[in-house]
């Protein structure tokens, strides 16, 4: 289930990058165009490789999965530094429109986090804040309730 969620974000950040792209070929010229490319690209294929990851550690050891997802963030993060120096060394990228479709990435990542991930639902957000009251109420109160009771 985590791969399909993958590949569906990449898709969704592969449209918002080619729209990204457009308005800054549109803006700026091919350069501009091919910057926010490259940017949306170093944030999909950051992105996919580390949910690629992630979902191959699912269902795994709470504590496993934890060092999993370090491992996966501290790679992610070196890798993405590696593919921003490799586009301005090889491509002679501009900043600004680099930076937007990167930044587009980005944004569509943390849609999907939220979508998918959080609790939106008012039933479910409910059941959380008594679930918090009960334990506080039984005296099984961790800091993170301890802050919001």
């Amino acid at each position: 289930m985590m791969r399909i969620e993958a590949y569906r974000l990449a898709g969704w950040q592969l449209l918002v990058t080619a729209l990204i792209a457009a308005f800054m070929g549109w803006l700026g010229g091919m350069n501009w165009a091919v910057s926010a490319l490259a940017g949306g690209c170093i944030g999909l294929v950051t992105n996919l490789w580390q949910a690629l990851r992630m979902a191959r550690a699912a269902g795994t050891a709470p504590e496993s999965f934890l060092g999993s997802l370090y491992l996966s963030e501290l790679i992610k993060a070196v890798l993405t530094v590696a593919l921003f120096i490799f586009a301005i060394k090889v491509f002679q990228v501009d900043l600004v429109p680099t930076i937007s479709g990167y930044g587009a990435c980005f944004l569509v990542h943390l849609v999907t986090v939220r979508r998918n991930f959080l609790p939106a639902d008012p039933a479910v957000l409910e059941a959380n804040r008594i679930a918090r009251e009960e334990r506080a109420r039984l005296g099984n109160v961790d800091d993170e309730d301890r802050d919001e009771i």
